[in-house]
């Protein structure tokens, strides 16, 4: 089986637990009659979204972005 094919992707430089660096890769993957929104952390397999399912995660991001505004006073530690 073939891996699809990725377009439209940014990639988020990242730190994993202990401390060395990986990337958050997300894009369109192609799928059977169109594109679905697709997540990797690393080298990891994908995982696939549905458009809802990207926008939920947005949603979401956002909601874990401001409780670590509220509870750390805001930006990156």
């Amino acid at each position: 089986m073939n891996a699809p094919q990725w377009r439209s992707t940014r990639i988020a430089p990242a730190r994993t637990p202990d401390g060395r660096a990986t990337r958050v890769v997300l894009g369109l993957a192609a799928a059977d009659g169109g594109h679905l929104v697709a997540i990797r952390v690393g080298d990891g397999e994908p995982a696939h979204l549905a458009r809802q399912g990207a926008l939920e995660l947005l949603a979401s991001v956002r909601e874990v972005i401001a409780e670590q505004d509220r509870l750390d006073g805001g930006g990156f530690r």
